[in-house]
């Protein structure tokens, strides 16, 4: 009896994790994601980690136009440089070259900032 309580409540408790799951990272389990290549799963990754942070640090947060443009800005530009400063642990994570890391974060980046009506940087 004791037993099936505890598999009662070990079921209760995985059916409530499972639930209450960040959704954000469901993509990451379809067959289309699986068959991309490296580069096409960071460019996904990172666009959708800028998009997860803008909504939840800005879009949330913000009433002002200016001062969300300023806020989506600072974060897209704060992530690029720290994927740009660590670009070789980057590469070596992800087993690619240095140059297609860093054309992937750069494109990320600008996609975003294309989403959000923001002029792209020029390098």
């Amino acid at each position: 009896m004791v037993i099936f309580i505890i598999i009662v409540l070990v079921v209760i408790i995985y059916i409530y994790k499972f639930n209450n799951r960040d959704r954000n990272l469901d993509y990451k389990h379809s067959p289309e994601y699986q068959n991309l290549t490296i580069a096409d799963k960071m460019t996904i990754d990172i666009i959708n980690g800028l998009e997860a942070s803008i909504k939840q640090d800005v879009l949330n947060k913000f009433s002002d136009d200016h001062t969300r443009i300023t806020a989506i800005k600072s974060i897209i530009n704060q992530r690029e440089n720290s994927f740009l400063n660590n670009i070789y642990q980057i590469s070596n994570q992800e087993r690619i070259s240095i140059p297609l890391a860093s054309k992937v974060v750069k494109t990320a980046c600008d996609t975003v900032r294309i989403t959000y009506g923001l002029d792209t940087k020029n390098y």
